[in-house]
């Protein structure tokens, strides 16, 4: 009896305990906090050092990774000239490698910069292409000369990417004449200059301007012609004066010719961070050579190859950066300039072909502004330093024109007439403009004051330097179009 009894509370309690449990609301179980590891003291007599500290807490704090460079190999540069690659010399802290902490290092930017002085190494430098250590990924260039050559690199798809600076006075033109007016009106004449050649552009673009064409211009490599197109340090003779009179400069026309960096079109599509880490430190390295030119000079000096300081210094005062705004400007994604890249290459494309340069039919102008654009929407300083101000010989022509553009024909194309005015004052940004339409021996005023309007609406050009002509107009032509010497 007292078993079954015993049996019963046991069954109960069971099932008393079973209930409660089922019964029972869940409660959250919190774990035990566990301590964190802690570095074991270095033994008695020990200096706990940065690195030990270091190496005990790498298993709770992983490093970062350092960046990847842009590259898995350096970026090859290669120019004309070594004040072509001031900025970026200057940028790199050498010609070979990225000094620590340098504009191009700050980017993971490796470069190679070296110059050839022949304009067929240049071209088989970027024919074998940056992955050659005697190759080339980028090219800097005057356009003129990029134009002669791209019949011959034009299967590698060149592209325009970047305008480095302009020239400011390195090239001249001379002659036994005192100015450009008067030029024979049939025949041919002689100018001392070398084919492809910045200086031989500006002679022939002068002399096309004033009514010689360039399939009447013979370049020839003879001191005694009438007319040289050279480089400024050719200017002066045995006995130190200039060989005839200087008639102009690109100190006057600093518009005409650009500095441009040209890549295969291939790398701005696949490679396009690369370009861009270029360009900004490129541009850095224009405030660099601003800020020093002397010890710029010096630096490039010390390089293999390279001119003494003082011919550098002469040649750095001869080129004008281009900032952030000017490659805008020239690309034409801003202002309304009307010396565009684009128009600059026809321009160039037309002179080169009518002196035989070039044989095949125009091309277009092979500009890419992916780059620019893209340095301008990350919030790129847009202006660059001030440009040098270099003691250079000007022309004296008493007061009279530099250079006078007369627009022949029975009818004046009004529409031809604007932009040729938009171009050449684009061409000469410091120099005054005169312009008239004279459809007869009298100057039509009304007439001169609506296209002066207009290209001054289009190209924003200033009233109080495109202004109207007052000399008396040659028979023959419907309009005039005259530049003034730089005030």
């Amino acid at each position: 009896m007292r078993g079954n009894i015993v049996m019963v509370l046991l069954v109960l309690m069971l099932g008393g305990f079973f209930a409660a449990l089922f019964v029972r609301s869940p409660e959250a179980h919190e774990a035990p906090p566990i301590a964190a590891e802690t570095p074991e003291a270095p033994p008695t007599g020990t200096t706990t050092t940065s690195a030990t500290v270091a190496s005990a807490t790498a298993t709770t704090t992983a490093a970062p990774a350092p960046p990847k460079p842009r590259m898995a190999r350096p970026l090859r540069v290669v120019a004309l000239d070594w004040e072509l690659l001031a900025p970026g010399v200057m940028a790199n802290g050498g010609e070979a490698t990225s000094k620590k902490d340098s504009a191009f290092d700050g980017d993971q930017l490796t470069v190679e910069l070296r110059v050839e002085k022949s304009v067929d190494n240049l071209e088989n430098a970027l024919a074998r292409g940056g992955e050659a250590k005697e190759g080339a990924d980028i090219a800097i260039l005057p356009l003129p000369r990029f134009v002669a050559s791209y019949e011959r690199l034009k299967a590698l798809s060149p592209v325009i990417f970047l305008t480095v600076g302009w020239s400011d006075g390195r090239e001249v033109l001379i002659a036994e004449a005192k100015s450009l007016d008067g030029l024979p009106a049939r025949g041919s004449v002689k100018l001392q200059a070398e084919a492809g050649s910045p200086a031989a552009m500006l002679g022939l673009f002068a002399l096309d301007a004033a009514g010689l064409t360039p399939d009447r211009v013979e370049l020839v490599d003879d001191d005694k012609a009438k007319w040289s197109a050279v480089p400024r340090t050719e200017m002066k003779g045995k006995g130190g004066q200039t060989k005839g009179h200087l008639l102009l400069s690109t100190g006057e026309a600093s518009h005409l010719i650009p500095f441009v960096a040209i890549a295969q079109r291939s790398m701005v599509e696949k490679q396009p961070e690369v370009l861009q880490a270029f360009a900004r430190g490129w541009l850095k390295g224009h405030d660099d050579v601003a800020s020093d030119a002397s010890g710029t000079a010096r630096k490039i000096a010390t390089l293999e190859r390279a001119p003494k300081p003082l011919e550098v210094l002469a040649a750095l005062g001869q080129i004008r950066p281009a900032s952030l705004r000017d490659n805008a400007q020239a690309l034409g994604l801003a202002g309304r300039g009307a010396a565009t890249l684009e128009n600059l290459f026809s321009r160039a494309w037309s002179i080169w072909r009518q002196a035989k340069v070039l044989t095949i039919p125009p091309e277009q102008a092979p500009v890419d502004g992916r780059v620019v654009g893209a340095l301008i929407r990350e919030g790129g300083e847009l202006e660059g330093p001030a440009p040098p101000k270099a003691a250079v010989e000007r022309p004296d022509t008493e007061g009279k024109p530099l250079l006078v553009r007369r627009l022949e024909g029975k009818k004046l194309d009004e529409e031809a007439a604007i932009a040729e005015l938009g171009f050449l004052a684009s061409v000469f940004p410091r120099c005054p403009i005169r312009f008239a339409v004279h459809p007869g021996f009298a100057i039509d005023a009304k007439k001169t004051e609506a296209l002066l309007e207009q290209a001054r609406e289009r190209f924003a050009l200033s009233p109080e330097r495109i202004t109207k002509a007052e000399n008396r107009p040659k028979p023959g032509t419907m309009a005039t179009i005259e530049v003034m010497p730089v005030p």
